[in-house]
């Protein structure tokens, strides 16, 4: 049995290491891309999550990626509203400098007709270019429509993004408070709407 074992650990060896020598001579011209996945929320501190620093969060699936991941703990946002704090993340310029400074122009409406500039380089058009797939799920709020209300000028699949999924267009507004705690009448159906892809659903 011993020898069968050595003979079977050996056979594995050698397969393992013909595997990573053909593996890297098949991908030696392709450098090594991780997986990434960046979050950005509104109304989040540090005291939200378990794996941030609060004991008595419970554990979920943002603090297993952050177990398995890379973690950053120093953050800074260009801005403290939801459009130009996207719109610098999104393309790493200051909201001053994309047109997001002032109050009129600094977050979007449902019957706004500004957006993100197509012409400007956002972090999805670089990846892509680079070979990665990119996605986008959730909250966008970097501009919907110019010409028409469902011409979608400004969504994520013309900034770099193949897929785009569940799309939250707008900001987290009380308006759309389902439990009539702060508006009775309920969700106002002219702010609250989900689009997929660009679609409303």
């Amino acid at each position: 049995m011993g020898t069968t074992m050595r003979f079977g650990t050996a056979a594995y060896v050698y397969t393992a290491l013909s595997l990573v020598l053909l593996l890297h001579a098949t991908t030696a011209d392709i450098p090594y891309r991780p997986n990434l996945v960046i979050l950005l929320g509104d109304d989040v501190g540090f005291a939200d999550f378990h794996s941030f620093g609060a004991p008595f969060q419970e554990l979920n699936e943002i603090d297993r990626m952050a177990r398995e991941g890379m973690m950053l703990k120093n953050f800074y946002t260009a801005d403290s509203v939801c459009t130009p704090s996207r719109a610098a993340l999104m393309t790493g310029r200051l909201p001053l400098r994309l047109g997001f400074h002032t109050a009129t122009n600094r977050y979007y409406e449902a019957y706004s007709t500004g957006g993100l500039p197509r012409e400007e380089v956002t972090i999805a058009e670089v990846l892509r270019d680079v070979g990665y797939a990119t996605g986008m799920f959730g909250k966008w709020h970097l501009g919907m429509n110019r010409e028409r209300n469902d011409d979608g000028y400004h969504f994520p699949q013309h900034h770099g993004f193949d897929d785009v999924g569940w799309l939250i267009p707008l900001t987290n507004s009380i308006a759309c408070d389902e439990t009539k705690l702060h508006v009775n009448a309920g969700p106002d159906p002219n702010s609250c709407f989900l689009y997929r892809n660009e679609t409303i659903a």
